[in-house]
């Protein structure tokens, strides 16, 4: 797959991301070779048997445990739009359409 800096921008207004003209290229580039990285792990071949999963043999649950989480006034911190109590975003289904 090829990227150039359309899109390159096409992405970043889909991530809601204001990415400078001249920044466009260089990303581009960025994406190719991450993407060609990504292509050549694709390729590579994995063992089939189970002695290959020995690092999963483990036990990697944890202990459930209450946590603070993050109060409204921060979790809307960051957000483009709120009315003070709730994120607001571009409607994107009519209910009208049948």
């Amino acid at each position: 797959m090829s990227i150039d800096a359309s899109e390159v921008r096409r992405i970043a207004a889909l991530a809601r991301l204001d990415i400078p003209a001249a920044e466009g290229e260089k990303l581009a580039l960025d994406l190719e070779r991450i993407l060609g990285h990504i292509a050549a792990l694709s390729r590579v071949e994995l063992a089939a048997d189970a002695d290959a999963l020995t690092y999963f043999e483990s036990d990697v649950h944890r202990e459930d445990r209450s946590a603070t989480g993050l109060d409204r006034e921060q979790a809307l911190a960051n957000a483009p739009e709120t009315d003070g109590e709730r994120f607001l975003v571009p409607k994107i289904l009519d209910r009208d359409a049948g």
